[in-house]
């Protein structure tokens, strides 16, 4: 982005206030306390005008910066210590303790409805409050539908042909082995519920002597923002999303005809893929995880509520002993661009299972 603007601007007013100081001091103004009042006033407007427009400009630069850090080649985990526990395990990665601002901003809530979201869809994202997040580790990417197959063929877990496959005409009978469309072993596995989800966990855990988990919805989305102010770890454009994520591109669209041309039902890019991505396909986000936005839901661990009023701030699930709806987080290949966002949530019960939801797994260091 260009600095110029910025720069003139605050140069500006930087000029004002040392000519108005100096006006201040002469006899003519002190003699004239309506004409020193006028240059008071719009020197202060101006400059608290100024002062906000730089904080603006800064944090779009940090989101910039940011988004440049997150563009490694797409499936490199150069500068990255993965750590993987088992053959067949997915890589994990530590994210440091920290504590972030959870939730819609003001700002993100504006940007939101102006793409087309609804003010009532997106009070479930507020009120945004600070959470203190302990280390832990969180996987590099989705589970890949390799290492689910790794665990259906180990434990003998057996899942339902529920599946909304969310291809026009077809049932709710698919699964995850016939999604409804093509999947290779490095796509995401979907069609997975979260009690098939919180199996697999236990498997891990049971294979490797770690206490695998799914994350809490905090460091979800402490690992999604990946530092970021913006809606979304690469910014606000929506014009350079497929660089970044498996969204509602003109590839989607070019199947799913109802999405017409109106670029509030798709993104005005192409990222090549009209279902699910192979994981680590795009580039990365600060923290050097994939897919965090786009590709496919993935659950967490939290019961659903319908607003974050009373939600815990050190970073733990949020649970309840009666909970049959959990939170899904993140946004698919197949949603609107509003939807794609890091504070975006919704609710799936239990058992659960569409085409486009899987999961990525947590642990403590």
């Amino acid at each position: 982005m260009t600095i110029i603007p910025e720069i003139i601007i605050t140069l500006f007013w930087m000029i004002v206030f040392i000519l108005t100081a100096g006006f201040i001091g002469r006899e003519r103004f002190q003699n004239n306390p309506l004409l020193m009042g006028i240059v008071i006033v719009v020197t202060i407007v101006g400059t608290l005008g100024s002062f906000f427009y730089f904080k603006d400009w800064v944090e779009r630069i940090i989101d910039e910066k940011l988004a440049d850090g997150a563009s490694q080649a797409p499936g490199s985990t150069s500068g990255v210590h993965a750590i993987r526990d088992c053959l067949e395990c997915p890589q994990m990665i530590v994210l440091p303790a920290s504590s972030f601002q959870m939730g819609l901003s003001q700002q993100e809530f504006d940007w939101a409805v102006r793409l087309g979201a609804s003010s009532k869809s997106l009070r479930t994202e507020q009120p945004q409050h600070k959470v203190a997040v302990n280390e832990f580790l969180i996987s590099l990417t989705e589970v890949t539908r390799d290492q689910f197959d790794a665990f259906v063929r180990a434990s003998g877990h057996k899942t339902a042909s529920a599946c909304w496959s969310h291809i026009q005409g077809q049932p709710p009978t698919k699964n995850w082995r016939d999604p409804g469309f093509p999947q290779s072993g490095d796509h995401p596995a979907v069609c997975v519920s979260h009690s098939d989800a919180k199996a697999y966990v236990r498997w891990l855990s049971n294979e490797t002597g770690k206490e695998y988990r799914l994350p809490s919805e905090a460091e979800w989305e402490y690992a999604a923002r990946a530092g970021s102010f913006a809606g979304r770890y690469w910014g606000w454009e929506n014009s350079n999303a497929c660089r970044f994520a498996n969204v509602t591109d003109l590839t989607t669209a070019s199947v799913y005809l109802h999405l017409g041309k109106d670029e509030s039902s798709h993104f005005p890019c192409t990222d090549g893929f009209a279902y699910t991505a192979p994981v680590a396909r795009f580039q990365r986000n600060s923290f050097g995880l994939y897919d965090t936005i786009g590709n496919v839901w993935e659950h967490v661990e939290d019961c659903y509520r319908d607003s974050f009023a009373s939600a815990p701030t050190n970073g733990n699930a949020w649970l309840t002993e009666d909970c049959n709806n959990h939170v899904i987080r993140g946004g698919t290949w197949l949603e609107y661009p509003w939807q794609i966002r890091s504070s975006a949530r919704l609710g799936a019960t239990t058992d659960f299972q569409s085409s486009l939801v899987g999961f990525r797994v947590a642990r403590a260091r």
